[in-house]
Formats: structure tokens, sequence, C-alpha cells
């Protein structure tokens, strides 16, 4: 695994600060830019918000839990494996996904329901999902590294 620090958001406040900080230059020590990484992060928050969840879960849904469960318990595994497809981010990633992932994870914070519609998780507590995407979020920022800004 390439370089990479070691990041822990504690709520999306501190995810959007580290974003912000990185738009104003990085280092990649990764295969993705901030764009590219804000698509990805960006693209299952964008997603469940749309729908009210339901409790009912497919049992692919119940397997996929299991992931999400082992993410929030111990932080995202060293050999994650492949995204799915419509989750791999493009070659060329304009800048206004990351404006769409900071908004996305402003109206995560403010979500009030107790469940989360989690599309291939299924229904899932609101605080596990959040929980889920600052692991998630953490761990592709992490290979990114501000620029010193110069006096």
């Amino acid at each position: 695994m390439a370089d990479h620090r070691t990041l822990n958001f504690a709520a999306e406040a501190d995810a959007i600060a580290e974003i912000e900080s990185l738009r104003r230059g990085y280092l990649q020590t990764g295969n993705w830019s901030l764009p590219q990484i804000a698509f990805h992060i960006g693209f299952p928050i964008s997603h469940p918000q749309a729908s009210p969840a339901t409790l009912d879960v497919s049992p692919e849904q119940k397997q996929m839990q299991g992931f999400l469960e082992n993410v929030v318990a111990h932080g995202w595994p060293q050999q994650p494996g492949e995204s799915p497809p419509p989750m791999r981010p493009p070659a060329n990633v304009g800048p206004e996904k990351v404006d769409e992932l900071i908004a996305n994870l402003k109206k995560l914070a403010a979500y009030k329901a107790s469940h989360v519609n989690a599309g291939p998780f299924g229904a899932v507590t609101t605080e596990k999902y959040r929980r889920f995407i600052l692991v998630h979020a953490a761990h592709h920022l992490s290979f990114l590294t501000p620029k010193q800004q110069e006096s």
C-alpha cells in the first residue's frame, strides 16, 4: 500500500475541514486525485437520503451489512478489494465533485431520521452509516497530504 497518513474524523465537519485544506494544494501518494476521491466517496452518500429507508433487508444487503459493521468496528480493511464499477471514478473528474461531496456531507450531518437507505447495505442506522462514511473518507483522503502554504 502506498504511503499515507492516519486520519480519523469524529464528524462531517472534520472531513470537510480536511477537504478544504486539500483544495489549497496537496501531494498525492495514492492512485486518485481529490476530485476522483470526492466522486468515489460522494457516490454512496448522494443517493441514500433521496429515498426513505424501509427496515426490510434482502439477503444480499444483509451480507453487505457485515462489511459495513466490520468497517465501523475496526476501520477500513488493509485489502478492501475493488470498488463496484459505478463507484470507480473516471480519469478526468471536475472540481464540482468536491463541492458536491461537501454539500452531501453537510446534508448527512443534518439528517435526522433514525435509519438511512444505504443502497447495497439496505437500511442501517443513520449513526452507523455516518461512521462508515467518515471512516471511508479518512481512508481515501489519507493518500493526499496538504501542501504547506507559504506565508
